[in-house]
């Protein structure tokens, strides 16, 4: 702890007084308290970002620590001023924690509580997969954001444990958060913590988790822009889901390169790969990402010009959505709508739709990609140019007032 504060203070010789003063109230503070108090202290160190009382029943207690005793103990120990509690979350200062780590240490109970932390971690994130393409979306974004420091903790605990079966976890856990990751922009940490699991697999490692971390790396770079990177790990990926017969996962990754080839400016690649991945997602009737891939031929079509067909993939994409209730794909199908009008000078009807998603992407919490971002910023702009900066604003609100029925069928229009 004492090197800690050296490093924390630049190694100020004239601090160190006061770095002593801490370390002995801190060490006064905790030899009042009692054993199960101390021990809780120790284990709930491991936390990275603060826990919930959930979370911490769940990891800390045993041995002296009953789980019914967890949140006395806490409030105890808030009490004390050796943890905080704010917004129902338990939170330790950085000094304390790395001194309840030393504890932890002392206790002999590090890597056991740390394996705990861990599969608590993985639990939830395999729990939220799920629920990131549902209705409960933005309920699960705001869950893993709040518990992102001990996710990536646990993530990075998965390296240093080494083991075949710890890289597996970790590697799974990073498949499992793309989702979040993706929309929540949490793209470098992400890369960084499973590129970092990749220099430490030794090749035993599950296949299925192995093809979803380097999936989701791809989409990381994707978001990055760093398309080279991005392809190399979609067509590992792709190896993979062939090698082991995963169709869904093939089809997957085709879409992915089709999106690498879409923003590198190679159209007829990019149709290619979306055409294969329409067929293998129909064949296996995959509904959601049968329209997913009707939406990006959309997108191809409406980039080189070729409008009624790109209306004609839109509306085929809407009806599959409308049909299994997919609604966040219906409103990037919705977006493309929009393209399709203000390509053709239909500017206010543009105007209105990219005013009824913007209000639908809030309601859900999920943001555009920075590609999409890109592009419908020069649509916008393309509408304000044409129809003036005060009836474009009243479009936007006008559009923002419809319901998802009535966006559709505004874009359904004729």
């Amino acid at each position: 702890l004492d090197q800690r504060f050296r490093l924390l203070t630049g190694g100020s010789r004239h601090l160190l007084p006061r770095q002593q003063t801490l370390r002995a109230l801190i060490d006064w503070s905790y030899d009042l308290l009692g054993e199960s108090e101390r021990l809780l202290l120790a284990r709930v160190s491991v936390f990275v970002g603060g826990c919930s009382l959930e979370g911490c029943e769940g990891i800390c207690s045993g041995g002296l620590v009953e789980e019914w005793e967890v949140l006395d103990l806490l409030t105890s120990l808030v009490d004390k001023s050796l943890v905080q509690y704010e917004e129902g979350r338990y939170r330790l200062l950085e000094t304390v924690r790395q001194y309840g780590l030393e504890k932890l240490a002392e206790f002999g109970e590090s890597a056991a509580v740390r394996c705990s932390h861990r599969d608590w971690h993985a639990k939830l994130a395999a729990e939220a997969k799920p629920h990131l393409r549902s209705a409960e979306q933005g309920e699960w974004l705001q869950k893993l954001e709040q518990e992102h420091g001990n996710l990536c903790a646990a993530i990075e605990w998965c390296r240093e444990e080494g083991s075949v079966e710890a890289v597996s976890r970790g590697l799974q856990m990073g498949s499992d958060l793309q989702s979040f990751w993706e929309v929540r922009g949490h793209w470098q940490a992400g890369r960084e913590l499973l590129e970092g699991l990749f220099a430490a697999r030794s090749g035993g490692e599950n296949a299925s988790a192995a093809a979803g971390a380097l999936y989701c790396t791809g989409v990381m770079c994707l978001n990055q822009s760093d398309y080279s990177a991005a392809r190399g790990y979609f067509e590992q990926a792709l190896v993979i889901a062939r090698e082991t017969g995963h169709r869904r996962g093939e089809a997957t990754c085709l879409m992915n390169l089709g999106a690498v080839a879409m923003n590198t400016g190679d159209y007829p690649a990019a149709r290619g790969y979306y055409e294969q991945a329409l067929a293998i997602n129909k064949e296996i009737g995959n509904r959601r990402d049968e329209a997913s891939c009707l939406n990006n031929l959309g997108l191809v079509a409406l980039d080189t010009g070729d409008y009624p067909a790109a209306r004609g993939y839109f509306e085929q994409a809407l009806a599959i959505c409308r049909e299994i209730g997919a609604a966040s794909i219906q409103i990037e199908v919705l977006e493309g709508f929009a393209g399709c009008c203000c390509a053709v000078k239909n500017h206010a009807r543009a105007a209105r739709l990219y005013g009824a998603t913007a209000a639908l992407r809030a309601g859900l919490g999920t943001p555009l990609s920075p590609s999409d971002s890109v592009q419908q910023k020069q649509w916008r702009e393309a509408c304000e140019a044409a129809l003036g900066a005060e009836q474009h604003a009243a479009c936007l609100q006008e559009g923002s007032a419809l319901t998802l029925e009535q966006a559709c069928a505004l874009a359904l229009q004729q």
